[in-house]
C-alpha cells in the first residue's frame, strides 16, 4: 500500500508541472509545424497530448498524427466555439440519454465522474446523426476540461485527469455481443482519441460473473499503463471504501451510488454553469478598453 501511494504521489506531482523543455523540443515544436490552426490548442491541450504519447514507440509520428487528427475533428464539430452556447439537443441528451454525474475530488484534486451503463438509452443514440452525436459528446468533454481548469485555479494545483466510476449492473453476454457495446465503445473512443491523458482511475462496480470473466480476457490486450488505472469491483461499497481509504476522498464527497452521502451535480447543470462562465469571461474581456499611448 505504501509503495503504491508513493507512485500515485509521483504521478500527481508530475501532472502538476508545466510542460518541460525536453517535452517542448522536439515533440511539441515538430507537431505544431503540421497544424493550420495551432491556436486551437491551449497550453493544457498541448501538454496532455505530449504526455499522452510519451511512451509510444514512434513517438514523434504518433504525436503529430494526434495533433492533426484532433485539428480535423475540432474543425468538423466547431470545437473552438462549443462553449458559446449549449447545443439545442444537449438538455435531453445529458438528462435522459447518457446521464453523467460529477462528484467531489480525491486528495490530489482529481474530480470524480460517474455513470451507469445499463441506463444509457442506446436506441436514442442510434437514432442520432453522427456529427450531432460527436458535437454533443465534444461539448460535454470540453465542459469537463473547463471545469477541471477552474478547480485547478481554486486549489492552485494543475489537475487535468479525473476518476470515473461506472455501474455495470446487469451487463451480461448480450452486452458483449450486441449493439450496446459497439455504440458505447464508439462514444468512449471520442474521449480516448481526442482528449488524451485525462483518466486518473476507473472503477467498475456491480460486476457479475460474466463481466469479470470478460475482463480477465480483455486485460491481456490492454496497455499496461491503462490496465493499471482500472479497478474491477463487485459491490458498490467496495468502490466507496477504495475512494476513502486509498484515494483520500473526504467522507462527505463519497458518491451516494457507492455508499456515500454525496448526490453530485448533474452534467447538464454543470454544462450550463461552464457556458455561463465562458460567456461572462468573454464579456469581461471585450469590455476592457484598449490601451492608450502616453505622449
Amino acid at each position: 500500500m505504501a509503495a503504491a501511494q508513493e507512485i500515485y504521489k509521483e504521478q500527481a506531482d508530475d501532472e502538476a508541472t508545466a510542460l518541460r523543455s525536453d517535452e517542448q523540443t522536439p515533440w511539441l515544436d515538430e507537431s505544431l509545424k503540421a497544424l493550420a490552426h495551432p491556436d486551437w490548442f491551449s497550453d493544457l491541450d498541448r501538454l496532455q497530448i505530449i504526455r499522452g504519447y510519451a511512451t509510444y514507440k514512434n513517438r514523434q509520428e504518433d504525436t503529430t498524427k494526434c495533433f492533426t487528427d484532433m485539428e480535423a475533428w475540432r474543425a468538423k464539430i466547431d470545437y473552438p466555439n462549443l462553449l458559446d452556447e449549449l447545443l439545442p439537443k444537449a438538455e435531453n441528451f445529458h438528462n435522459k440519454v447518457w446521464v453523467d454525474t460529477v462528484y467531489g475530488a480525491d486528495k490530489f484534486g482529481h474530480i470524480i465522474l460517474g455513470f451507469s451503463l445499463p441506463n444509457i438509452d442506446i436506441a436514442a443514440i442510434e437514432g442520432e446523426e453522427e456529427e450531432m452525436l460527436e458535437r454533443l459528446i465534444g461539448q460535454k468533454l470540453k465542459v469537463l476540461q473547463k471545469y477541471k481548469l477552474e478547480q485547478s485555479k481554486k486549489t492552485g494545483v494543475q489537475r487535468y485527469k479525473a476518476t470515473m466510476i461506472i455501474d455495470a449492473k446487469g451487463i451480461g453476454a448480450g452486452f458483449a455481443m450486441g449493439k450496446r457495446r459497439g455504440i458505447i465503445q464508439k462514444i468512449m473512443n471520442i474521449g480516448s482519441e481526442f482528449f488524451p491523458e485525462t483518466v486518473w482511475k476507473i472503477y467498475v462496480y456491480n460486476t457479475g460473473f460474466f463481466f469479470s470473466a470478460l475482463w480477465a480476457l480483455a486485460k491481456k490486450f490492454i496497455h499496461p499503463i491503462t490496465k493499471a488505472k482500472i479497478r474491477i469491483c463487485g459491490k458498490p461499497e467496495e468502490v466507496g471504501t477504495q475512494l476513502a481509504e486509498v484515494d483520500g476522498v473526504p467522507t462527505d464527497q463519497i458518491p451516494k451510488c457507492v455508499g456515500g452521502p454525496m448526490e453530485g451535480t448533474n452534467m447538464f447543470k454543470l454544462m450550463q454553469e461552464m457556458v455561463a462562465l465562458t460567456k461572462s469571461e468573454k464579456e469581461s474581456t471585450s469590455a476592457v478598453p484598449p490601451a492608450t499611448t502616453m505622449l
